[in-house]
């Protein structure tokens, strides 16, 4: 069993021994208060403040789907961005030795069996109990990391970027973007030229 823990989610990979195949399961926690407004932000804006405690455990909704994968996993990482807006990817090592990456979005619990107007315009995808193994998603190409044990992965100066080492007897590194590359711009560029063009 493999499993890594981020933000308010946890994603876990196990052999599950009744179906005799490979699994990953996704845990979200949400504070599940009627009112989820801070109380500095509550006295701003004139409403009724609700007392924060950390004594006092707030009412928590936790969310969860399982779903089942082809390949076998044997290490896992999830990369992370300097302020967090960056999407989130899971970073799959593979037992071929490669590197796969798979978007967040496809292990998400609240993706409906029917989806809605709303849940298109927030972007969720239909529930589907298999995981999609995408070729181009594989960010270490054709390349075998000959041995691979584990996956690390760090934020970079952009928060576009996210560095990623994956170790075995060789050792991969890649810069990964699972946003895209929406904020790169070179350091020497004129924002002054550029204004008045």
């Amino acid at each position: 069993m493999h499993a890594i823990v981020s933000e308010n989610f946890v994603v876990y990979y196990y052999w599950n021994m009744e179906m005799m195949r490979n699994e990953m399961s996704v845990l979200e926690i949400y504070d599940d208060s009627p009112t989820r407004t801070h109380p500095m932000v509550a006295t701003i804006f004139g409403e009724e403040p609700r007392s924060i405690s950390s004594f006092a455990i707030p009412p928590l909704r936790v969310l969860g789907q399982s779903y089942f994968i082809g390949p076998s996993i044997k290490a896992m990482a999830v990369s992370g961005s300097l302020q967090g807006i960056t999407s989130k990817q899971i970073i799959l090592g593979t037992v071929s030795d490669q590197v796969l990456a798979m978007d967040k979005k496809y292990l998400d619990p609240r993706r409906p069996v029917k989806a809605t107007k709303d849940d298109k315009e927030e972007g969720l995808l239909k529930y589907n109990p298999h995981l999609p193994i995408i070729p181009h998603n594989f960010i270490s190409y054709n390349l075998q990391i000959a041995n691979l044990r584990q996956i690390w992965t760090s934020p970079a100066r952009l928060e576009s970027t996210s560095h990623l080492l994956a170790v075995g007897i060789d050792i991969f590194y890649t810069r990964i973007m699972p946003s895209k590359s929406y904020d790169i711009i070179a350091e020497d560029f004129n924002y002054v030229s550029d204004a008045t063009a």
